[in-house]
């Protein structure tokens, strides 16, 4: 009997930890990347810098865009359906909310695309101050978490 209960015991716990790695929300499909510099980019007012974003090779990349607004600096990610705003700031890096004179996609658009509750759990990634480097890697990282399912395959 006391066999038993062990197995029983260590068949729950491997049923949990399992259960727990697949919350991770790590796809396959967006662990490779790609992020390069858009050296002729038309940029307007206050853009500093702009960046093509793609997961797979030929497909139309996400771009993000560089402004440093006071003592913050936004990174805007854009594509045809959907943007979204991280921002580095004295409360460190994440989510923020997007202005409107930056929009360029109806935020009505980019509301269906982009999970509310997924914006709320990044809008601190990092407390600490990073750089441009870092802060692509981590949207590159956590973008596709921000997709509601039914959208993710925009990125492809």
């Amino acid at each position: 009997m006391k066999k038993l209960s062990l197995v029983f015991v260590f068949v729950v716990a491997l049923f949990i930890v399992n259960i727990d790695a697949g919350a991770t929300g790590l796809n396959e499909e967006f662990v490779h990347y790609k992020i390069s510099r858009i050296e002729n980019f038309d940029a307007a007012k206050g853009v500093e810098k702009a960046w093509a974003l793609e997961y797979r090779p030929g497909a139309d990349p996400v771009i993000i865009v560089k402004r440093k607004v006071k003592s913050a600096t936004y990174y805007m990610v854009k594509s045809e359906f959907f943007e979204v705003c991280y921002a580095a700031g004295h409360k460190g890096f994440g989510v923020a909310i997007m202005r409107n004179n930056w929009r360029d996609v109806p935020e009505e658009l980019s509301n269906a695309v982009i999970n509310a509750e997924a914006m709320k759990g990044q809008s601190i990634l990092t407390p600490n101050k990073i750089g441009d480097e870092k802060a692509l890697e981590l949207i590159a990282c956590y973008l596709p978490g921000l997709l509601n399912d039914s959208y993710k395959h925009l990125l492809n």
